[in-house]
This record gives C-alpha cells, sequence and structure tokens, in this order.
C-alpha cells in the first residue's frame, strides 16, 4: 500500500509567520499528529532571513530593510542569509529514518536535491548538482547565494536553488529557496559588507538602479547584469566621476560577483510560473518518495 503524505499551498505571508509555520509542521510530524509533509508557499511581505547562528547587526542593514519595508526573520536552520520575495519556497519536514533519507547531512542534501532536479527536468530546465567538495562561505556575510554548498542546483553555471537543513529528536526539515528572480539591487541596500576597499585604474562607471520600495516587490525585474568587461570579474567603481587610483566599494564589486554566481529562473529566460512550478515539485517528490499525496490549502 503506497503511503499518503500531506502536501500543504500557504499563500504568501510574512516571514515570521513562515518560519512559526515550518517548526509547527515538524512538531505535528514528530507527534504523528500529521503525515511527513511537503509545504510550498512564498513571502509577503519580502523578507531577509538570517541562518541560525548568524547576528542580524553583522549580516543586514537594519535601518535600510526597515524603509524598504523588509522583515527580518531568523531560520531554524544554518546557512546564510537569504532574500525571500521573487521566489517559491519549498519545506520538507519528515523522520530522520534511513528507509526514508541517507543518514549524515550531505548525502541527505543529495537525496533530496534530487526531486529538485526531476522537477526542473519536468519543466525543460537543464540544471546539474554542485560537488561534493563545494563548502559555501560559512557564515560570511553576504548572500547565501554567492556560493554553492554541497549538491545544491545551478542552471547554466549559476545557482538557482539555496537550501538548509536541521535535525532535532528524530526528525528532518529541509527548507530551500527557489529563485524567480534574483533581487540584486535589494541586497546592494540591506546586506552589510566588508570594510575595505578596492583600487584599480581606468576601469568603466557603473549605474546601479535604486531599488524601490513597492515597485521593486511587484513585477520590476531585478537587472543582473552590469556595464563594463566582465571577462576577469573586475569590479566597477563606486562613483562616476572617479578613475585613475578610484575608490571601488566592496558592494559593487561582491554584486558583480554575484550577479555572475545566481539568477532566476526568469532571469534566465524561462516562462515558468510559481503554480507550474509548483505542481512539478509536487510530482517530483511523490516520485522520489514513491508516496501520494492528501492536499491541502
Amino acid at each position: 500500500m503506497i503511503a499518503k503524505w500531506r502536501l500543504l499551498y500557504d499563500p504568501p505571508q510574512p516571514g515570521e509567520i513562515n518560519m512559526r509555520r515550518d517548526q509547527e509542521i515538524l512538531a505535528e510530524v514528530a507527534a504523528a499528529a500529521a503525515p511527513p509533509t511537503l509545504r510550498l508557499y512564498s513571502w509577503a511581505p519580502p523578507a531577509l532571513s538570517l541562518g541560525r547562528f548568524q547576528k542580524a547587526e553583522e549580516v543586514a542593514d537594519v535601518q535600510a530593510c526597515r524603509r524598504l519595508g523588509i522583515d527580518i526573520v531568523r531560520r531554524p536552520t544554518g546557512g546564510r542569509a537569504v532574500l525571500h520575495d521573487r521566489e517559491l519556497t519549498y519545506s520538507l519536514a519528515i523522520p530522520d529514518r534511513r528507509s526514508l533519507v541517507p543518514a549524515g547531512v550531505v548525502p541527505a542534501y543529495r537525496f533530496i536535491s534530487g526531486a529538485l532536479l526531476d522537477a526542473f527536468a519536468r519543466l525543460g530546465v537543464e540544471a546539474q548538482l554542485s560537488s561534493e567538495k563545494s563548502q559555501g562561505a560559512g557564515l560570511a556575510p553576504g548572500s547565501c547565494f554567492d556560493s554553492p554548498s554541497a549538491y545544491e542546483l545551478h542552471v547554466r553555471g549559476k545557482k538557482v536553488v539555496g537550501s538548509a537543513q536541521m535535525r532535532r529528536e528524530g526528525m528532518l526539515l529541509q527548507h530551500g529557496s527557489i529563485l524567480m528572480e534574483l533581487p540584486i539591487q535589494a541586497y546592494r541596500q540591506i546586506l552589510r559588507f566588508q570594510p575595505r576597499h578596492y583600487y584599480h585604474e581606468g576601469l568603466p562607471a557603473s549605474g546601479y538602479p535604486e531599488y524601490q520600495a513597492g515597485a521593486g516587490f511587484n513585477g520590476h525585474r531585478p537587472v543582473a547584469s552590469f556595464t563594463g568587461d566582465h571577462s576577469g570579474r573586475r569590479p566597477v567603481p563606486c562613483h562616476p566621476e572617479r578613475s585613475e587610483g578610484s575608490c571601488f566599494c566592496p558592494q559593487d564589486v561582491y554584486l558583480e560577483n554575484l550577479g555572475h554566481s545566481a539568477a532566476g529562473l526568469l532571469d534566465l529566460g524561462y516562462n515558468i510560473g510559481k503554480d507550474e512550478l509548483a505542481a512539478a515539485l509536487a510530482a517530483s517528490f511523490a516520485r522520489l518518495f514513491d508516496i501520494e499525496w492528501i492536499k491541502q490549502h
């Protein structure tokens, strides 16, 4: 007899509610009050989620987040900061049993990523997994999407999915962000950067559009490309009026690298909606675990 698990489609909600709901669902499954659960959801308003061990003041400009209407929340999982805006988020709460997932964080990541790969394939997206040697950037300031971790999905060399995992009292929670669009201009305004400068001669000036609250969160497509020659990923200057020996902001250097490292499905030219992506994920997780869904909205 095929096991029946719970599939939840949640409406957009504030970050605090989303994170609390993930933990409540995990507790329900642990108490056998609900079957293993896959939850698919999004965020409103946008939120910057921090890893369990990160300090907000070291990672984010808290005042800028308030000004832009971006919540700051903490995930129960580890990892680095993620700005949740134009994306679909998945959350899987299951018993940490060997009949379901392999032992160890990295083998479990690889196994669960199989469902994500299959979902992308169903949608005609050619994705690959980063190697086991990919270690990410620890708890360094910056976005989770600026570097791949082991067995995370990338498309055309750009990271599209960022996931985090925790185990507690015989249970496993893994949740992850699937980018539709990379909110690169918002990252520029809300992340804190290392207090250092970069000096080069004769490099072209950059022009960053301001990320507008409201406009940026409703249909505005972030620009994930930059002026100038990027063949060597050279930094671009903070101020157009400066040329030789000019100062280069770490924000500009960092964001150029982020634009090379990550992108959303829409940024990459895939005309895929959230509902279509959610349906593919549901089918692929059902296939991975050989189960049927009890759907709840």
